[in-house]
C-alpha cells in the first residue's frame, strides 16, 4: 500500500515537473516578421520598425528590408521616417509584412541641421533666407548683389560708399553692423568654400540657390569669420546625359531717376542781388545799395565775368543736361553641360557690358 502511493506521488511529481518544462519553453518562442519598407519610388532606407509599447526596434536596410524579432505573433508594428506619415500595422501571426509609406507636408516641423545641432524649422525661419533659382531669374540682374535686394528681411544691400560707378562692390549688412571699427561684411561660401572675391564676379546665371544665415549658428560651423552673417551660394552641376547647349542674354537703357532742381540764370542773379543788398551796410549802419536794381551791383565785383557775360546775353545752362545720357547695358551667356554616370561637368562664360549714364563710367567685365 505505502509502495503503491509513493509510485502515485513519484507520477504526480514528473506529470508536474513536465507541464512547467513545457510552459517554460512556450514562454521563451520567438516570432520573426520580416518584409520591405517603400514609397512610390522604390525601397526606403532607414525606416524605424518599432513593436509598440516596447523597446524592441530595427531599422530598414538601404533597400528597405528588415527583420525584427518579438515575443510572439501578437502586437502592433509602428514604422515611422522623416516626411513620412507614421503607420501601426498589426501582426497578427503574420510573419511577413510589406509597408508603403506615404509622404507628409508637414515642412514646419521637419528637422533642419544647424551648426549647434538640429532645430524645428518652424524656429528658425526667421534666421534663414533661402532664395531658389526661379526668384533668382525674375528679373534681370547684373549681379548677385542686385538679384539679393529686397528678398529677405535684415539684408541691406547699399552701393558702396555712394559710388555709381559700374562694377564697383557693394556694401551688404546683415542684421546692420556689428562692429564699429572692424569688418562688417557676410561670410560667403560659393559650393562649400569660402569666398574672397567681389561678389559681382560670381554670375547670377550659374547659381542655383542662395541661403543667408543670419542666425548665431553660423559662428558654430565658420567661427568668427561667420559673425556678420553667412551667404551660401550654391551653383550649377552638371547631369547625366548628353550635352546641353544653352544661352541667355539680354539688352537695356539706363538712365538717371531725375535731376536735381536747380535754379536757372535769372533766378541765381535775383538772388545774388537780394543777398548783397541784404549783406551790405555802411558804418552808420545804412545799406550801401539802393535796391536789387542798383547799377553798382553789377560793378561791385558780386559777379564774376562769366556771370556779367550771362546776364548780358540772357543764357542760362543746366548742367545735368550736358552730363547726364542713356546708358546701356547688355549681357550674354552661354553655358555647357552633360556627363557621364562617373563624371558630370557644367560650363558657362558670361559677357557684361554695361554704360552708365555718365559717359566716361564704363564697365566690361568677363566671367
Amino acid at each position: 500500500m505505502i509502495s503503491r502511493a509513493f509510485s502515485i506521488q513519484w507520477c504526480l511529481l514528473v506529470l508536474l515537473l513536465c507541464c512547467c518544462s513545457f510552459d517554460g519553453f512556450s514562454s521563451f518562442q520567438q516570432f520573426i516578421v520580416k518584409g520591405k519598407v517603400s514609397d512610390a519610388s522604390g525601397g526606403l532606407p532607414s525606416v524605424s520598425v518599432k513593436l509598440k509599447g516596447t523597446s524592441t526596434t530595427t531599422s530598414t536596410d538601404v533597400n528597405g528590408n528588415y527583420s525584427i524579432t518579438i515575443p510572439n505573433g501578437s502586437g502592433t508594428l509602428v514604422f515611422s521616417s522623416v516626411g513620412f506619415a507614421v503607420q501601426e500595422i498589426p501582426v497578427a501571426d503574420r510573419s511577413t509584412i510589406n509597408v508603403t509609406l506615404v509622404t507628409e507636408d508637414k515642412t514646419l516641423s521637419e528637422i533642419v541641421v544647424v551648426g549647434y545641432g538640429t532645430q524645428k524649422k518652424s524656429d528658425i525661419t526667421g534666421s534663414i533666407v533661402s532664395i531658389n533659382e526661379k526668384s533668382l531669374r525674375e528679373v534681370p540682374v547684373a549681379n548677385l548683389s542686385q538679384a539679393l535686394q529686397g528678398r529677405g528681411s535684415g539684408i541691406d544691400i547699399q552701393k558702396g560708399s555712394g559710388n555709381s560707378k559700374p562694377g564697383t562692390a557693394p556694401v551688404i549688412r546683415i542684421r546692420g553692423a556689428r562692429s564699429i571699427g572692424a569688418d562688417n561684411d557676410p561670410l560667403f561660401v560659393v559650393d562649400g568654400i569660402p569666398y574672397n572675391g567681389n561678389i559681382n564676379d560670381i554670375n547670377p546665371d550659374d547659381v542655383v540657390s542662395v541661403e543667408v544665415l543670419k542666425d548665431a549658428s553660423s559662428t558654430a560651423i565658420y567661427g568668427s569669420r561667420g559673425a556678420n552673417g553667412v551667404i551660401l551660394v550654391t551653383t550649377k552641376r552638371g547631369k547625366e546625359g548628353a550635352p546641353v547647349v544653352t544661352y541667355s542674354g539680354y539688352a537695356g537703357v539706363t538712365k538717371n531717376l531725375g535731376k536735381i532742381d536747380v535754379m536757372d540764370g535769372k533766378q541765381f542773379e535775383m538772388l545774388k542781388r537780394w543777398a548783397v543788398v541784404n549783406g551790405n551796410f555802411d558804418k552808420n549802419n545804412k545799406p550801401i545799395f539802393t535796391g536789387i536794381d542798383d547799377p553798382k551791383i553789377l560793378t561791385s565785383g558780386i559777379f564774376s565775368a562769366e556771370e556779367l557775360d550771362g546776364i548780358a546775353s540772357g543764357r542760362s545752362t543746366d548742367w545735368q543736361d550736358l552730363i547726364y545720357k542713356n546708358g546701356i547695358k547688355t549681357n550674354h551667356q552661354v553655358g555647357v553641360s552633360g556627363g557621364t554616370e562617373k563624371t558630370q561637368y557644367s560650363v558657362s562664360g558670361d559677357i557684361l557690358m554695361k554704360r552708365a549714364f555718365i559717359p566716361d563710367k564704363l564697365m566690361n567685365d568677363i566671367v
